[in-house]
């Protein structure tokens, strides 16, 4: 019975410690824009949906590490300016999605999203990964807003 309990009480303390595991900032806009604007990469910021084949999204394993898969999709929708999300978009792009064990980037096909899409080699990548950071789904009138204001180089403070 004792033996019983052990067990149990040590399978119940690793559940918790996997539950315990990934710890995500809550997904903000303007931390986004900031970083993109900071890194070394070329950033354009996107308001649209992406078209893609969901079955390709990776699903989370316990058991290894599993490398980024490559999924192309269709964005199609407009490019952030000064004046707005007023460039029209249609156009190839990657989803890098990752995972970190059993957790992974998610996305969802012809949803509306605001994203950060980099220019790299061979094209516009959005990265997926299992804590979000390039792409926020179905945006408020009041986030799209603030972008227009961070790309002016505007006070973006939400009130």
């Amino acid at each position: 019975m004792i033996r019983r309990l052990v067990v149990t009480g040590l399978m119940v303390l690793a559940m918790a410690g996997q539950a315990a595991a990934l710890s995500c900032r809550a997904p903000d806009a303007q931390r986004s824009f900031d970083a993109a604007a900071k890194s070394d990469g070329n950033f354009i910021v996107v308001h649209g949906r992406f078209a893609f084949d969901a079955g390709e999204l990776p699903r989370g394993d316990n058991q290894s590490q599993q490398p980024p898969v490559a999924i192309p999709a269709r964005f199609e929708g407009a490019g952030l300016t000064v004046e707005g999300f007023t460039t029209p978009l249609a156009m190839g792009v990657t989803l890098n999605v990752s995972c970190a064990g059993p957790w992974c980037g998610g996305i969802g096909a012809d949803i509306d999203y605001l994203a950060f899409l980099e220019r790299r080699i061979g094209g516009y990548v959005l990265e997926i990964g299992p804590c979000p950071q390039w792409a926020f789904q179905t945006p408020s009138t009041q986030i799209l807003d603030q972008m227009r204001t961070a790309i002016r180089g505007g006070d973006t403070q939400i009130r």
